[in-house]
């Protein structure tokens, strides 16, 4: 029998952003495939409401267009890196992403749902009038747990670029302790259900510290082309890169490693960083900005090499997953690895939290066929045993249906 679903989300999927909102929309997306699902979304853009068979899409729109912070002046670069890195904008973010109100959306949820999925963290009201007034179960899906965690030798990776950052100075290390304790509690205490499924190894083990909680790990739904490319012979490494303060170090040592690694073209894609107009770049790294979907492919298709090298992880890396799902030889940090449960270091994937070994895994990997063989039947069969639509929906649907059975049986 189909189930109704109701999804509350704080932030618009309508453009599949990577990441997210390209994960809210994929599991949104496939759940309809067998039952009727309705998304609630508001934040940035226009209102509008949009029908794909069993799907249903609302969007309360501000009007404003997606904020980015990479197109920064540069003598602000360090205060939104210090501001982003002790987290003040995530309580903030709680605090205004209220949504809208219970009688903006009366017309939706006067029928009725099974079961209502918000997804943590924000400030709506709606799932706690759902419990009180229809007996709705509301599960949260927390999909990042508050601020990201980072390496224990995060100085070693500043060290290795000449960066100065405030990660690697103690006043601010003592300050992001106190602000990781205080927006994890800001956060738990938005929920509105004891039923809380995530998607990540780190928020499963914090949230299970929580008394009151029924916490469930569950796969995230994505839906990848997996075809399988071939190992390539191409020495091609590749990086998907962000606006994260990572993302920003993680740039900032391919370009040290393209340095070292002559024989090796690096690729960078999506966000380009600043600080690429000032300094010279090596003929063999390229940063192409965002791509179209075609040429991305092509791109991810032809590298040989995926790298990682990523100080700190919140919630899932997609594309660590969409890599895995290529079965492409990948080499991360264990920030990174540590969210994929059961993956293991040379058989899956190549982890190193050295930044100069991790140099030396790139030139061993570009150097060694066999090894790039190995690890891409590795990554292959993880990803089919463990992150695989089928198994995922499975897990969901089990899930969502003992929610249901729970509140038939009351």
């Amino acid at each position: 029998m189909a189930t109704r679903i109701l999804i509350l989300y704080h932030s618009s999927i309508f453009e599949k952003r990577p990441g997210a909102d390209q994960h809210i929309y994929t599991t949104a997306k496939i759940l309809s495939e067998g039952n009727t699902v309705y998304v609630i979304t508001w934040g940035e853009g226009e209102s509008k409401t949009v029908n794909e068979g069993n799907l249903t899409i609302v969007h309360f729109g501000n009007g404003r267009k997606k904020h980015n912070l990479v197109n920064r002046k540069k003598h602000l670069g360090f205060l939104i890196d210090t501001l982003a890195y002790l987290g003040f904008h995530y309580i903030i973010f709680l605090q205004r992403k209220k949504g809208p109100s219970v009688s903006n959306v009366l017309d939706i949820i006067k029928e009725g749902f099974d079961v209502a999925i918000r997804v943590s963290y924000n400030n709506n009201k709606i799932p706690k009038w759902l419990k009180k007034h229809q007996s709705t179960p509301v599960v949260e899906l927390a999909i990042v747990g508050g601020l990201p965690h980072y390496l224990s030798n995060i100085d070693d990776w500043t060290r290795y670029i000449g960066l100065f950052s405030p990660v690697s100075m103690k006043p601010f290390k003592f300050l992001y302790r106190v602000m990781r304790r205080m927006v994890f509690k800001f956060c738990v205490s938005s929920l509105a259900s004891r039923n809380v499924v995530v998607i990540s190894q780190v928020d499963r083990k914090m949230l299970e510290n929580v008394p009151g909680l029924k916490v469930q790990y569950i796969p995230p739904l994505l839906d990848f082309n997996t075809e399988v490319a071939k190992v390539s012979d191409n020495r091609i490494a590749l990086f998907f890169s962000g606006n994260s303060l990572a993302a920003q170090i993680a740039c900032k040592f391919i370009l040290a490693a393209a340095r070292k690694v002559k024989d090796v073209q690096f690729f960078v894609t999506g966000f380009v960083p600043d600080f690429i107009s000032t300094i010279d770049i090596p003929d063999n790294l390229k940063f192409t900005g965002f791509l179209e979907k075609e040429r991305f492919e092509d791109l991810f298709e032809r590298s040989s090499i995926v790298i990682l090298p990523l100080i700190s992880g919140s919630g899932l890396q997609t594309k660590m997953a969409e890599a895995l799902s290529k079965a492409k030889p990948i080499i991360t940090t264990s920030v990174i690895a540590d969210e994929f449960p059961g993956l293991e270091n040379g058989e899956h994937v190549l982890i190193e939290d050295d930044p100069v070994q991790f140099v030396e895994k790139i030139k061993l990997l570009a150097q060694d066929k066999r090894l790039r063989e190995k690890l891409s039947r590795g990554a292959w069969d993880y990803y089919y045993n463990n992150f695989s639509k089928e198994v995922s929906l499975r897990l969901h649907l089990e899930y969502l249906n003992s929610i249901k059975d729970d509140k038939n049986q009351k």
